[in-house]
């Protein structure tokens, strides 16, 4: 048989179909593991989903160039759930294409891609079929929303002469500074700092990232002249662009630093990271490329603590944290800590003396919790004072009988109620990593040998109060996770720190090594006994309880790359483990035997958890190990992968992040009601108002007179409505409101004093310390069960909220109504029905920017915001009005006759507390909802929609306007699917 002609064979060239697989690529982290997360905003996938007329060009370009022609998107997934692979393809038609011409085409669209669009890492593949999927990373919802928003502010920023923008700057403001609380519960020894490290770890940003997120970032020293704390905090060009640490302590001491120096301030308690040693950093480095050998070679897991300090064999039982530990996002590592004030360490110290007396009086208390609470005060007396105390030697204390009698050593005078920050230089990611782990390995684990001072380390870990750390990990996106003690260390102070992170969390970690049912009963009954428990009971679907079963300690838990087969045993036991792990959860709320029942935490008498509760618990194994060794192997990542599918499907990690992710984004501000109403409005049909009347209209708005009178007491008269509206708020506050809570409360008194009455012989000296006995016993004594009267407090409040909401939206009504009808009628437009204009345009925007008074998510006023205000005023008020002053007394019997008198004043003062944390929460809301109302050039924002409508209706829809909406309604349609 003859062979086909040339002509021929170009005829059948010209008729092919490519087919190209664009997707996202995975980058390598900080010691060169694949990480699982991308950014939005590079995002070739979000690109499509969002602007796919961008990505269109850019394709049609690239390909042209190419000998591609006619490109049509195929968008295909191998699943139909949020753990799908959804892949994005072009189908080209191609003249005489070539590898030439694939190699070229790669270039020039990669490079189109990162130059205009941010799309910066990204697979460009040559495929026969649309089945050829391969793995991407994944795409937190939460920031897809925002990349939406900020796309939509890009839109409506090309209005010039508009305003309207800037509620959007408020959304966005919203969305990035929410964080979701979570806390980490679990005996000491678990692994939580070790399986948090290697979280950070496998999500953190690398050299590249990290470099060009702090490309902007100022530091103090970058600061001149004699600026004071104020100017840089108007300042939008520095402040936004300060370190997160700086910007979290001017905004919390702005009343009392304001007019300081800010140089000066900084100098006294910011430093600089520093570090120099390289060997520690070869080291550091040579830890990190032993990871891959676990699973392929079967070597034992090298690596050194990445960030967070971690135990050692010779302190294995020694807790690592000895105070709660808060981990945020930040782009460069960071730094705060925050120790006691001297009285604060006073009241500490003081609990080893009421021990003491116990102790002589009562020969037979020899409970472990006790002897655990005379070890460890022991220590801080000896860390924080200049007493000889010793095992054989407390008499010192005979002579203390006061906390205010206690005299702290002259080291703790260099920590007491100070607050110390640490920043990294931003450039050297491994540098700046290193050397804030030396410094958070010396505030918080005794295993650092190189301690020249001990007595001087003793005496500063003893004064901590709080650590956050800041960490350019993904995984901490939009979340603010909480490492806590061990439960096992049982001194008071310790379950403080652990009762209080468990109080303000919305989700808890609770981790063991072979099962929930299996974990130790002292810690299941601190999860029992907190709020966070109790709240989710209530409410599950606001919260998350997530029972991590961690046993790679065990060698039968320690798989390697021969171990596929029994790797899939787990699979079998999954549904076994869980159902047994629900059964315990069951068996904790709902104990059968009487003697462990907890009256104070009644959770009800169902013998089953409904089917909201169920579906609320995230229950899984996790094999950090495995899972970080496996995305530490060489080659292409999604070949690595996607050749070790079967082991990273029972990890348990990739479930875990997207569990975390989905739950943020149920807690997410809804935004979208608010900017659908904008959106719409070029498409309200206005039979009243003809194009030419109201383009005549807009022009007599333009002219420079009309700015000067009209608009000018337009403004004036908007001042005269905010202003009231702001007075009525704080009055309702400070007057109305306080006056019903008193009354609620006076109510409650007599039973108060019934049941001190009835409990007074229990009460013992250490139980008044009012540093951390301020939800216990005593406090369910004078208080008793106010959450009737909470729910009752929070109706009233949102009626009383509402009524100053409601006559500010009437009263701008009618002014703007007044407003057109006068422009109406000097135009001659007297048929049309300004009111009714007025109404039908900014009803519903009105409405959603009032909402903005009650918050979407971050400090709204809502139910769980309000009962942490009421919980708030009642500690407050116990504290000041029955611990403090009993606490200071030197007889027990003194103690107890002062609580008595002061029970009414401590259950009235509640109101006093309640109105001053409100009042702040308003100040929060009103700087909310004043961007809503007020737009930066002092316009009404619903003046500017107006204006926005009547320039649609005179473009008949046919104008940038109209666009930009349309484009902004398109955007917030498109829903979150990766």
């Amino acid at each position: 048989m003859a062979p086909p002609t040339k002509k021929s064979r170009l005829s059948k060239v010209s008729s092919e179909k490519v087919l190209i697989r664009l997707c996202d690529a995975f980058t390598r982290t900080d010691g060169d593991i694949i990480c699982p997360i991308i950014k939005a905003e590079n995002s070739v996938r979000v690109l499509y989903k969002l602007q796919e007329k961008d990505l269109q060009n850019i394709v049609h370009e690239a390909g042209a160039g190419n000998r591609l022609t006619d490109p049509k998107f195929l968008w295909k997934s191998a699943a139909t759930d949020r753990r799908s692979e959804s892949n994005l393809f072009i189908e080209y038609s191609a003249e005489l294409f070539s590898e030439t011409n694939l190699m070229a085409y790669q270039v020039t669209l990669a490079e189109k891609l990162k130059d205009s669009l941010k799309v910066k890492d990204i697979l460009i593949d040559k495929v026969q079929n649309t089945e050829d999927i391969i793995p991407q990373p994944i795409i937190s919802e939460i920031d897809f929303e925002v990349h939406k928003l900020e796309l939509c502010h890009k839109e409506l920023a090309k209005l010039d002469e508009l305003d309207i923008k800037d509620t959007f700057d408020a959304i966005i403001r919203e969305f990035k500074e929410q964080r979701t609380k979570f806390a980490f519960l679990s005996q000491n020894g678990k692994g939580k700092s070790f399986f948090l490290n290697l979280l950070l770890l496998m999500t953190s940003d690398n050299k590249e990232e990290y470099r060009e997120n702090n490309r902007k970032l100022i530091l103090p020293k970058n600061i001149s002249g004699d600026q004071t704390v104020q100017d840089v905090l108007q300042s939008k060009d520095h402040f936004d662009n300060l370190p997160d640490v700086i910007k979290s302590f001017i905004r919390s001491n702005k009343k009392n630093e304001s007019s300081k120096s800010f140089i000066t301030l900084m100098r006294d308690i910011c430093q600089e990271l520093q570090f120099d040693d390289a060997q520690e950093l070869e080291e550091a480095n040579a830890s990190l490329r032993r990871i891959p050998a676990y699973f392929s070679q079967e070597k034992k897991f090298p690596m050194e603590p990445y960030i967070l300090a971690q135990k050692s064999i010779e302190s294995y039982y020694d807790s690592t944290t000895k105070c709660n530990i808060r981990l945020r996002y930040g782009t460069v590592y960071q730094l705060k800590v925050e120790y006691f004030s001297a009285k604060e360490l006073q009241i500490q110290l003081f609990e080893l003396v009421s021990l003491r007396r116990n102790e002589t009086g009562n020969t037979t208390d020899t409970s472990k919790k006790t002897k655990q609470s005379f070890k460890f005060f022991k220590a801080k007396f000896a860390a924080l004072t200049s007493y000889d105390i010793s095992e054989k030697n407390m008499d010192c204390l005979q002579s203390i009988t006061s906390y205010e009698d206690i005299v702290l050593s002259e080291k703790v005078k260099q920590f007491a109620e100070k607050t110390l920050l640490y920043i990294g230089g931003g450039k050297e990611l491994a540098k700046d990593r290193l050397a804030l782990k030396k410094i958070l390995r010396g505030l918080t684990s005794s295993q650092d040998e190189d301690h020249n001072d001990k007595n001087t380390y003793n005496c500063r870990v003893a004064a901590i109060k709080e650590i956050v750390v800041y960490i350019p990990s993904k995984i901490l996106y939009n979340k603010e996770i909480m490492e806590m003690p061990g439960s096992d260390n049982s001194d008071s102070l310790s379950m403080h720190f652990i009762e209080d992170a468990l109080d303000q969390v919305d989700g808890v970690f609770f981790m063991s090594e072979c099962s929930f049912k299996l974990a130790e009963q002292e810690v299941k009954k601190i999860l029992r006994r907190s709020e966070f428990m109790k709240a989710w009971k209530k409410n599950p679907e606001l919260y998350a309880l997530m029972l991590l079963t961690y046993p790679e300690k065990d060698s039968n838990y320690q798989f390697r790359k021969e171990d596929v087969v029994k790797m899939k045993i787990l699979e079998t036991k999954e549904n076994d483990r869980r159902s047994t792990e629900l059964e315990e959860l069951k068996n904790l709320l709902h104990p059968d035997s009487d003697s462990d029942s907890d009256s104070d935490f009644d959770f009800g008498s169902e013998s089953d958890l409904s089917d909201t509760l169920d579906k609320s618990v995230f229950s899984t194994y996790v094999l950090p190990i495995l899972h970080t060794s496996i995305q530490a192997q060489e080659g292409k990542p999604h070949k690595v992968l996607t050749d070790n599918a079967e082991f990273l499907k029972y990890t348990g990690i990739h479930n875990l992040i997207i569990k975390l992710d989905t739950f943020i984004s149920t807690r997410a501000p809804e935004y979208s009601s608010e900017v659908k109403v904008l959106s719409v409005l070029n498409e309200r049909p206005c039979r009243q108002l003809n194009p030419d009347e109201a383009k005549t209209i807009v022009n007599l708005y333009k002219k420079k007179d009309m700015k000067d009178t009209r608009i000018f007491l337009l403004c004036k008269s908007h001042e005269k409505l905010l202003d009231p509206m702001m007075i009525q708020l704080t009055e309702m506050y400070e007057t109305t409101l306080y006056k019903k809570v008193e009354e609620l409360l006076e109510n409650t008194v007599e039973d108060a004093k019934d049941r001190w009455e009835k409990s007074e012989n229990k009460i013992r000296m250490e139980m008044l310390n009012p540093l951390y006995r301020n939800k216990g016993t005593l406090s369910k004594i004078i208080f008793g069960d106010l959450e009737s009267h909470k729910e009752t407090f929070f109706k009233i409040l949102m009626q009383e909220i509402q009524k100053p909401l409601d006559r500010y939206k009437q009263g701008l009504t009618e002014l703007l109504t007044r407003e057109l009808k006068e422009v109406f009628e000097y135009n001659e437009l007297e048929h049309i029905n300004s009111e009714a204009f007025v109404k039908e345009t900014i009803e519903d925007s009105l409405t959603e920017a009032l909402n903005w008074y009650k918050g979407k998510q971050r400090n709204a006023l809502v139910v769980k915001k309000i009962s942490e205000c009421w919980e708030k005023s009642k500690k407050k008020s116990l504290t000041e009005n029955i611990l403090e002053p009993a606490y200071k007394l030197k007889q027990l019997e003194h103690a107890k006759k002062e609580v008595k008198e002061n029970i009414r004043i401590a259950i009235l003062r509640i109101a006093d507390h309640l109105t001053d944390e409100l009042s702040v929460l308003h100040d929060k809301r009103w700087k909310s909802i004043s961007s809503h109302l007020t737009a930066k050039n002092g316009l009404p924002q619903m003046w500017n929609i107006l204006i926005l409508r009547l320039k649609s209706i005179s473009k008949n829809g046919k104008d940038g306007v109209a666009q930009a909406l349309s484009n902004v309604k398109t955007l917030v349609s498109v829903p979150y699917s990766m």
